[in-house]
């Protein structure tokens, strides 16, 4: 569960896992040249974390970068997956407060009552109908680096996103971004660096489709 990343390489170039723990290593080798996908972090290696490298045919490191499993005792993280530019899934864990909120929508129309002198008090002059209603909710990525905004900026400008909350269920969930602007942060200008999105949920709470 701790995501993937895309990297373009060339046939006899190698990804390599390193166990931070243990040492021991996982190797994969390209076959073709292209853009591919891999997991940020070698399933069996999810309780220690690994490094990850990207070398070249020769063996030279291209890329490498660490990925440590993270403890977050008081809120439960949410994974937010989307289509990057590359066309391929990509995930941010949003890690701190998050909250629920709903938007309802009614349509009305004045009650005509059967017989008179009518009373406001028998069953009320207005009535409403076609109620609905549509879901949002608001995530915090918690403290990141500098480079974090360009990954915001992937998900906010992505046609496909969904998120999985486990605090409600284990489905993925099919939601559009709400948050329309943002302002790519920088730890010498902010000190810490947190950045607020919010997500409606693709449907109505009421299923209108049938």
């Amino acid at each position: 569960m701790a995501g993937s990343f895309d990297m373009l390489g060339q046939a006899a170039d190698k990804i390599v896992y390193t166990n931070l723990s243990t040492g021991t290593q996982q190797v994969y080798t390209l076959t073709v040249d292209g853009i591919k996908t891999f997991a940020r972090v070698y399933e069996p290696y999810l309780a220690d974390g690994n490094k990850v490298e990207h070398r070249d045919g020769f063996g030279a490191t291209i890329w490498e970068g660490n990925f440590e499993p993270q403890c977050e005792p008081k809120y439960s993280p949410v994974a937010v997956d989307f289509i990057n530019r590359f066309g391929s899934w990509s995930r941010i864990w949003f890690q701190k407060a998050k909250s629920r909120s709903i938007a309802v929508k009614t349509n009305e129309y004045k009650f005509n009552p059967a017989s008179l002198p009518f009373t406001p008090s028998d069953n009320g002059q207005i009535k409403e109908f076609n109620t609905n209603a549509k879901e949002s909710i608001k995530l915090n990525t918690g403290w990141v680096n500098d480079l974090y905004g360009e990954y915001i900026q992937e998900l906010m400008l992505s046609e496909r996103i969904t998120l999985l909350d486990y605090d409600y269920n284990t489905d993925y969930t099919p939601v559009k971004i709400k948050t329309k602007s943002l302002e790519k942060q920088k730890g010498i200008n902010k000190g810490t660096i947190n950045y607020t999105l919010e997500f409606d949920f693709a449907y109505d709470l009421i299923n209108t489709v049938v």
